[in-house]
């Protein structure tokens, strides 16, 4: 007969399956009158993780449009600070609605930069990836976008985040990046990482805030789905925090600034050839 631990952890995958296939409550800010200011930028090649060379470029999701849907990046705009946003299971659109979007605006309002948002695409976000550690697809999507980024807009900071199974896409998109790309990176975001609060390898663990709810059964070891809580927008308490943490953050990566050889490196960036997520 299978021991009492057997049946706990089948018990445990179940409800992992359940509450994931619920989408989570929407937060609903107004939208904002005036949209960042950008700058368009042609378009320039960059690689895709699973074929290592791009056959066809990534297009805007068609399904879910206004707040739940980002595709600055992918509409070949720039701005001073990027974020690169990958959502939880069972979000709609890219970047979602219940964390993604405030998380954008809270970064354009609270920011001296300008500021523009991508969501991860294409990345299913079912249940089915985040029990399987983060959804490939979405690992595949992220490594292409922030190299994309990288190469588009050479000057630009990225700010990297996920939340739940968007923080697993996100740790593992860290592992498919080369140290050298983390000093443009301003910060590596967490939000509800089921590894927490497990810091992430160098270079980028010096990046790396992340961020747990108590209570949240997904990150706080505490509590399971029976008399946890876990939805997304429980992290908007946060922003403003975060906010500071970037500006701070801003304040470094200008004061460091490298180099004369930054444009060259941005040029190899666009070159890059990285291996299949798997």
């Amino acid at each position: 007969m299978a021991p009492p631990s057997f049946f706990i952890r089948i018990f445990r995958i179940a409800l992992i399956t359940v509450v994931h296939a619920i989408p989570a409550p929407y937060w609903s800010p107004e939208p904002s009158e005036q949209p960042p200011t950008t700058a368009k930028l042609e378009v320039c090649p960059y690689p895709h993780p699973s074929s290592g060379v791009v056959e066809k470029p990534i297009t805007p999701n068609p399904h879910v449009l206004d707040l739940n849907t980002a595709d600055d990046l992918i509409n070949n705009l720039c701005a001073e600070i990027i974020l690169i946003f990958a959502r939880g299971t069972g979000n709609p659109g890219n970047i979602g609605v219940s964390l993604g979007y405030p998380l954008f605006e809270a970064m354009r309002d609270g920011l001296n930069q300008t500021v523009i948002a991508q969501g991860v695409l294409p990345y299913p976000a079912k249940a089915i990836g985040y029990l399987k550690g983060g959804s490939t697809e979405g690992v595949d999507s992220m490594v292409t976008l922030t190299y994309k980024a990288r190469c588009q807009c050479p000057n630009s900071g990225l700010v990297l985040a996920g939340f739940s199974q968007g923080a697993q896409v996100l740790r593992r998109t860290i592992s498919y990046l080369p140290a050298p790309l983390a000093d443009r990176v301003v910060a590596v975001l967490s939000f509800s990482d089921s590894k927490f609060p497990r810091p992430l390898p160098k270079p980028w663990d010096t990046k790396h805030i992340s961020l747990c709810q108590k209570m949240d059964w997904i990150c706080d070891e505490e509590y399971t789905a029976l008399n946890g809580r876990h939805y997304s927008a429980l992290y908007i308490p946060f922003l403003g925090v975060v906010v500071e943490q970037l500006r701070e953050r801003i304040r470094l990566m200008q004061e460091g600034r490298r180099k004369k050889s930054d444009e060259r490196e941005g040029e190899d960036f666009c070159n890059f050839r990285v291996s299949h997520a798997s």
